[in-house]
């Protein structure tokens, strides 16, 4: 193991021009030394033992109580704390997501054919206020994922105002396609 309090770094006495040759050697085999003690150094260091499922519970605020990538179990309020978030602007709550048809729709259908009804994980405490649906592609058979012709533009969603409540909301699409494709979408939603 290498002494990693401290390191001398010897250089000869040039006593005349002759030792400088001698001098070069050796300050360059001392520096290669020094190198080496360094990185011996670096290689033996370890980090000591962090058992973080124990350290939490001496943290004030941890946010490791519940899984914050994914918001699961998070809840909003005045002030932040343990899987608790601040409340937006305006105390509205975000609710998010992405669906399919469950039939392919085509001209021949008429709304009710491709209407999708959305069911938000976590209902709004109060309402829902806005909610928005962006068509993102579609395709002739559920399991492909390469879009159809004129997707975006052929394609038609309405969200139905009366039927948003404070746990999901009713959309329906429409399309002038005589072929029929699945249409896949993401909706977001804002309430309180």
């Amino acid at each position: 193991m290498a002494d990693c309090d401290g390191y001398a770094l010897p250089v000869p006495e040039i006593t005349c021009a002759s030792d400088l040759e001698t001098w070069a050697n050796t300050l360059v085999n001392e520096l290669q030394n020094a190198i080496d003690h360094v990185i011996g150094c670096i290689k033996e260091f370890e980090y000591p033992e962090c058992d973080i499922c124990a350290l939490k519970d001496d943290l004030v605020n941890c946010p490791l109580d519940c899984n914050m990538i994914e918001f699961t179990g998070v809840t909003y309020g005045e002030e932040a704390g343990v899987c608790r978030l601040p409340s937006p602007i305006g105390g509205l709550q975000p609710r998010y997501g992405s669906g399919i048809t469950a039939v392919a729709i085509d001209s021949g259908s008429d709304w009710t054919v491709g209407a999708v009804d959305i069911v938000f994980d976590t209902p709004f405490d109060t309402e829902c206020v806005f909610a928005k649906v962006q068509i993102t592609s579609c395709h002739q058979v559920v399991t492909t994922p390469t879009p159809g012709p004129n997707c975006g533009r052929h394609y038609h969603q309405i969200v139905q105002e009366e039927l948003i409540t404070k746990t999901g909301f009713r959309v329906l699409f429409k399309t002038i396609e005589s072929t029929g494709h699945y249409v896949t979408f993401r909706y977001l939603a804002w309430g309180k």
